[in-house]
């Protein structure tokens, strides 16, 4: 009913999902997989924000930087519907992208100090004071920063996922074997990461190792003192094994710069115009 696409359309996409969950029929699934990709190709800013928004014009593709788009609230329901479709499918790791981008470059960008949350994506000049008078985006906002753990691993029937890089510990049973795992880094101020994983008894798992989309170049996983496996940018890299108490996993993230040519509205005659990212960061 719009000329735009407004946030609160993604929680349609989530109901239609829930309809493929509860009948199977893979028509549900593939209308929203269209939607994702829609809303994906044509209203993602740099930085991963959903240009969407309820009274500006917004047609697909305008990308423009001078108006007070991305709602955080749009984020937030962005982050969610691409949670869904990674839980459906861990190994496409296309979706953790999505989710990173957003905690980095929205959800924590939107904070204002401890006064409130900001209510745009503001790309270009200064951010926008924050507000806390119950609009959509604080309560939307303060949902997808309450979320923040549940997007680091996911617990699959075959192991476990690793989709984002914080200090953190995770522990669940395989088999009705208790095992936990702690992730010590500082990334993105530190690239280095290190997961240690704790277990009664050896127990086979895989531990599926997400290899982000903006590495720049193959990622090296290594187990103890073996020599280290490689993983291709944009996939997850699977180190199938019996793991015993104390068993160390070591890489570095490959983050490093890179420039995107604007392409929307906004252009400036006679000038090109860049986005500017370190890893899943954009500046």
């Amino acid at each position: 009913p719009y000329d735009r696409p407004h946030c609160y359309l993604l929680t349609n996409l989530e109901a239609y999902l829930d309809l493929y969950r509860a009948t199977g029929d893979r028509r549900w699934y593939d209308g929203v997989k269209a939607g994702w990709e829609m809303y994906n190709a044509h209203w993602e800013q740099p930085g991963g924000s959903i240009s969407i928004i309820e009274y500006n014009y917004d047609p697909p593709d305008s990308n423009s930087l001078t108006q007070a788009l991305g709602e955080f609230c749009g984020s937030s329901f962005w982050t969610f519907l691409s949670q869904r479709f990674q839980l459906m499918t861990p190994g496409e790791e296309r979706y953790a992208a999505e989710i990173e981008k957003s905690i980095y470059n929205v959800a924590i960008a939107n904070q204002d100090g401890t006064y409130g949350l900001r209510y745009h994506t503001i790309l270009v000049g200064q951010k926008e004071k924050g507000t806390r008078i119950n609009t959509c985006c604080e309560g939307q906002g303060t949902r997808l920063i309450g979320s923040l753990p549940e997007h680091i691993y996911s617990i699959a029937p075959d192991g476990v996922y690793v989709n984002l890089f914080e200090p953190s510990t995770l522990s669940w049973k395989h088999d009705e074997e208790p095992i936990s795992m702690r992730m010590e880094t500082k990334f993105p101020f530190e690239q280095a990461v290190k997961l240690t994983v704790s277990t009664a008894r050896p127990t086979r798992i895989k531990l599926h190792v997400r290899v982000p989309s903006w590495a720049t170049k193959e990622m090296e996983v290594a187990v103890n003192n073996s020599s280290p496996a490689t993983g291709m940018p944009g996939s997850f890299l699977t180190i199938d094994r019996v793991w015993s108490e104390g068993d160390v996993v070591r890489f570095t993230l490959p983050a490093g710069f890179a420039l995107k040519e604007y392409a929307g509205v906004d252009q400036i005659p006679g000038h090109k115009r860049y986005s500017l990212t370190y890893g899943p960061l954009l500046y």
